[in-house]
């Protein structure tokens, strides 16, 4: 399959604060798969560089590469909106 101009990701840093930031900072780790939804902005640092920032009001762990083949640990699939 031919790789389409445009199929290269976008990063972006999720922002947390608050209570909510404190729930997950035990919970999510790298390599998990996560649904993250909230307000984006762009900000244009002195070099020219754009960073994207999210600042998440919903996040949602879909799977935990630690239980990969496991019956799952509770947490797939819930959702924690602070």
């Amino acid at each position: 399959m031919a790789k389409k101009v445009g199929d290269d990701p976008m990063w972006l840093n999720c922002i947390l604060g608050g209570r909510f930031a404190e729930v997950m900072k035990d919970r999510l780790k790298r390599g998990q798969l996560v649904f993250v939804e909230g307000e984006l902005s762009f900000r244009k640092a002195d070099n020219g560089t754009v960073y994207t920032n999210l600042m998440v009001d919903t996040c949602r762990i879909l799977r935990d590469p630690r239980s990969a083949g496991a019956a799952g640990d509770g947490d797939e699939g819930v959702e924690f909106p602070f």
